[in-house]
């Protein structure tokens, strides 16, 4: 009788392996940077657009939830501030936690 416990150690590794890089992946919290600001809309620009899709909450850098997402494009979104918060140019931006 062969003894299954290397290939099963290979196994287990591969399987880990995946489970931690797909959690990372998952992690990753997407940083934009405001680009442009208009009288009405504000315009984020974002490496990767991700998940983000229009009613979206965005968050400045302090944690604070200042613009939705009204339009996406494949790189930018286009946003009304909320509650008046105060937006300007290179402000850092990334979308709230989906629950």
């Amino acid at each position: 009788m062969s003894q299954p416990l290397p290939q099963m150690r290979i196994l287990f590794s591969f399987c880990l392996f995946g489970v931690l890089s797909l959690a990372m992946l998952l992690g990753q919290v997407q940083q934009g940077q405001v680009t442009f600001v208009t009288s009405r809309n504000v315009y984020v620009s974002f490496a990767d657009m991700g998940r983000i899709t229009a009613g979206d909450t965005l968050l400045l850098s302090g944690g604070q939830p200042c613009l939705l997402v009204t339009n996406t494009s494949s790189t930018s979104a286009v946003c009304v501030p909320l509650g008046g918060c105060a937006v300007a140019k290179g402000d850092a931006s990334k979308p709230a936690r989906r629950r």
